[in-house]
Parts: structure tokens; sequence; C-alpha cells
């Protein structure tokens, strides 16, 4: 960890560069005070001014560590990247390889998010820094860029929350990939894992509500749901993809017929007596695979009587401590949506993930599952209503479940409408198929 006079140390070395803060560090200066020690320095500039950046860090006692090309790394846990110049005061992210599991393509930044005359003063240290704005786009979008990565710093959003006055304008930002090329030639392949996943999520999201909202298309795809997926390339720019599930034939833009929905708000009633909600912890792990096999074992799953399958004796949940580790690995995944409900003598009653997209604001709650030895008590109504005021502390404005009144399978949609959500019918025109026109 750098400490502050570390980090001051270096920026007083540096600011006569044409150099601009970013990361943890920038929120410091933006909210005007040291919130913490930090891992590094981050620091970002025009591409045209690398090869005289790199000159003066080498006469100036740093070295180069490693070169990732958009990217490089210096002694001093300093990072400095570099963005291809917009116009005067905006720069975008352009990622040629796959270098660290980053997704190549051009990330544009948010409109003056490297003015030059940005400068905050901090405890005496004046420095550029980048915008707020584009910390935060880029924070919410971190795992759109680099699957897998580990969730950025909740703390860094928050503050950076208190210096934009209009989040809402941002949304649509929020892991906007462009392509590098296009070939005018469709190819179709194979899903080959994490990174198509975030392609196939980032497409969703900006065709919502004309098919399969994000987060529940992560939890089908890394939970093994889904077969035959095939994406559909224009040179390296994803346009649609096709999967089988439940025996049905889907598209990105298959319509969605029906769903839950409600609004997000923090005024929700507590848990029922003798449990309490909250995110799952990290030593958790082998409890919450197996509170989601039990509350999802076929043997005890709340069909209708008349209508209930048959299935085999043996017959158990399939989800895995692999699959679990799959979907946390997902973009949108958060472990602070991730909660268990927690009976009185510590075991684990019942658990929901709740998938916030934040370009839309609008969460999913896939799956939700209750032990049948909780059920009937209030649990799944107490698990959504921890997730709406979560959502809506986070700045969400909706949230949906993929369920609806079924005579045969009533027990869901009638715990969900007690919850306050509401049956709503969409009407959507038939999605296109890759064997006819592509969107």
């Amino acid at each position: 960890m750098l400490s502050k006079r570390e980090v001051f140390e270096t920026l007083r070395r540096l600011s006569d560069l044409p150099l601009w803060v970013a990361g943890g560090v920038a929120v410091d200066f933006h909210v005007g005070r040291w919130t913490r020690d930090h891992c590094d320095i981050d620091l970002v500039a025009f591409v045209e001014d690398r090869e005289v950046l790199e000159g003066e860090l080498c006469s100036r006692g740093f070295e180069l560590t490693r070169d990732r090309g958009w990217i490089t790394n210096w002694t001093g846990a300093m990072s400095l990247a570099f963005e291809e110049r917009v116009d005067d005061v905006t720069g975008n992210i352009v990622v040629h390889d796959g270098t660290d599991g980053v997704i190549p393509g051009i990330y544009p930044g948010v409109p003056g998010n490297l003015d030059s005359t940005r400068w905050k003063t901090l405890e005496g240290v004046r420095f550029r820094v980048a915008s707020a704005e584009d910390e935060w786009v880029y924070t919410m979008g971190f795992r759109a860029f680099r699957p897998g990565a580990p969730l950025r710093d909740p703390q860094d959003r928050q503050l950076l929350e208190t210096q934009i006055e209009n989040l809402d304008a941002l949304r649509a930002r929020i892991g906007l990939r462009l392509p590098l090329a296009r070939s005018g030639q469709i190819r179709q392949r194979p899903f080959a894992g994490d990174i198509d996943l975030v392609a196939m999520q980032r497409l969703a999201s900006t065709r919502w509500p004309q098919g399969r909202h994000p987060g529940g298309l992560a939890w089908s795809v890394t939970t093994d749901q889904v077969e035959g997926l095939t994406l559909f390339e224009d040179g390296d720019d994803l346009i649609a993809f096709t999967w089988r599930e439940d025996g049905m034939e889907h598209t990105a833009t298959t319509p969605l017929r029906h769903l839950m929905r409600r609004l997000a708000t923090q005024d929700v009633p507590p848990p029922p007596a003798g449990y309490q909600v909250r995110p799952v912890r990290a030593d958790e792990t082998a409890a919450r695979v197996e509170v989601h096999r039990s509350s999802w074992n076929p043997q005890e799953l709340p069909w209708h009587p008349e209508h209930r399958p048959s299935y085999p004796p043996d017959a158990r949940s399939g989800h895995s401590l692999d699959m679990y580790q799959r979907v946390r690995r997902a973009w949108m995944y958060d472990p602070a949506f991730d909660l268990v409900a927690v009976a009185s003598d510590g075991s684990l009653a019942g658990s929901c993930i709740t998938w916030l997209d934040p370009r839309t604001g609008v969460a999913e709650i896939e799956p939700l599952g209750v032990v049948p030895a909780h059920r009937h008590r209030g649990i799944a109504q107490a698990l959504c209503h921890e997730a709406t005021r979560r959502v809506a502390a986070a700045g969400g404005r909706e949230l949906i479940i993929g369920q609806w009144p079924n005579p045969a399978y009533p027990a869901p949609a009638a715990a969900y409408a007690k919850a306050g959500f509401e049956v709503i019918q969409l009407e959507r025109s038939k999605g296109q198929t890759p064997g006819r026109a592509l969107p």
C-alpha cells in the first residue's frame, strides 16, 4: 500500500507533465480529502505524448516494468494509460489485443474526461484530474472491460456519486464498447467463455427489454442451462447470438411475453421474526452452494399436486462449486447482491442473486430459492424486500423476475406478488434469427 506521503511525493515530481491522475487517488482529489491508502497511482495521458512522457519518467528515476500496449507499469506502483485523442478535452481507451483478459475494442471516454484545465488541489498538491463522470463509468463497467476481474472498491463509486449531478445521463455509457473493425462478412462460431459472455451481456443490455435481461442470461450460461450457444460476429463486433434452453430456440431479441416487476424502494418491511437477510460471507461458499441445492431439490419443488412431474428417486440439483465460481466471475455479479436468509440457529434458509444492470437501472432476481423446511414463513418475500432495498440504494429503478402465474407451479408467483411484484404483459415483435436478416 502507498501512504499519502508516497503518493503526494510522486505527484509533485510529475505535476508539470501532461498527465491526469485517475483511479482511487483521483477520487480523493474529487472529494477533497485523503480517504484511504492506495495500492497504486493511476495516471492517464494522450497517446501522442507517449514518447516524451516515457523519456521524462526515465530521466526522473522511474523504470518501466511492463508494457501492455495501451497501458504501462512503472516503479513506484505507478501505471500510465494512454488514450487516443477525440478532441482537446476527450480521450478514448483503445485496446488492440487481449492482454490480461481485457476485451479488445474502443471504450469511449466521457466528453471532457481529459480537460487540461481541470486542476484540483489536495493538501497543497496540485494536479490534473480525470473527470468524476469518466471515473464512475469506468468503475461501473470494469468487468465488462476485463471479465472476471476483482470488483472495484464500492467506496470509490459511492464517493464519486457525491460529485456527479446526473447519474442517469451517464448510464448508457456503462460497459460501452465500439468495435475496432467490421468486415462486412458475418461469421458464426461456438461460445468460448467469459469474454464471450460479457459481449453477450453487453448486447442484451442494449436490446433490453426485447430479450433476456443480461443478469439472468449470465446465470443461465454459467450454470450450463443452455445448449448450442452460437455467436454471430462482423469483424470483432458481436451482432447476435442464439441458443437452446428448455427445449426452445432463443436469440438475443427473442420477445418476452410476460414477467413480474416492481419499483425499487428503500422502504421495505423487515424479515420475519427469527431470520435475517444479508449478503453471503466469503467463508460461506460451500454453504451457499448447498442452500441452493437444497432449495432446488427436484423432489421437493412446490409443484401443484396434480401437476407434479415424475422425477427419478436419485434426482438432485446439478448446482456445483465450479458453477458458483463461474457465476461470481460474471459481469453484473456483485457479492453485495448475493443474499442469504439466515435462521436463528445460523443455518441458511434461502438465497437469491440480484443482477443490477447499471446501464439500464433494471435488476433481475435470478435465482431465488427457499429450503423446504423454511417455506411458508415469508422468506421469499424477505429476500425480495432486501434486494429491492439494495437496488434502490445503488440507484436502480426497478426489479424484475422471469415468473408469472402458472397453475401447475403456483407458489413462486404467489410469493413474489406478496413482495409487491405485479405481472407485466409484454408485446414485442418476433425476434429475427441469424437465418434471416441480422440486426
